[in-house]
């Protein structure tokens, strides 16, 4: 008879748990249906709040040829200095000498920007000298980039700039100036 009862009091056990879990489960059901019960996605609807982009180039010094339609900026650190008449400007650091490289690539230039008039193609340029270049845009004009940070834009039909930026320290500062870059039409 223990035995009986020992099968008894289990399957009464169980009887009472599927009973509980069956109101308890019901009475889930009708809150949830009243209202009284509120559930929440697990999906958050988190929206960032916007940080200001800062325009490190802003208080920079502005450069600016009206003869050659050229308009750029330059950290506060440099110095130019203009070819006459030819619209070439080599941008030095300041407290070094203005040594320039004519040619040779020897000087003490950071950057410089070389316009002249050129009715040649940026194609026919990178066939004839530039095999290793890829197509950029400067300011949104067409421009190629060569293996040694030297950037051909042609702004207009009968223009070419060079602007050579081998000698700056980034890659990110390069493309800070080269953003600030504007070609007039």
């Amino acid at each position: 008879m223990i035995k009986n009862q020992k099968g008894f009091i289990l399957l009464l056990l169980v009887v009472v748990v599927v009973i509980v879990v069956t109101l308890i489960s019901g009475l889930l059901y009708y809150s949830w249906q009243k209202g009284l019960i509120k559930t929440t996605s697990n999906t958050s609807s988190f929206s960032p709040t916007p940080t200001k982009t800062v325009d490190e180039t802003v208080n920079w010094k502005t450069y600016e040829d009206k003869d050659f339609g050229i308009r750029l900026r330059y950290p506060n650190h440099w110095y130019y200095e203009e070819y006459e008449g030819t619209g070439t400007i080599d941008f030095f650091l300041v407290e070094t000498p203005a040594d320039h490289s004519f040619g040779d690539h020897k000087g003490t230039e950071i950057f410089s920007v070389s316009p002249q008039d050129d009715n040649r193609t940026l194609e026919e340029i990178e066939n004839n000298y530039y095999k290793d270049a890829i197509s950029v845009e400067v300011s949104g004009k067409p421009a190629i980039k060569t293996s040694f940070n030297l950037y051909i834009v042609k702004p207009r039909s009968n223009q070419l700039v060079h602007i050579m930026a081998g000698m700056l320290e980034s890659e990110e500062l390069t493309d800070q100036i080269l953003s600030t870059f504007r070609f007039s039409d």
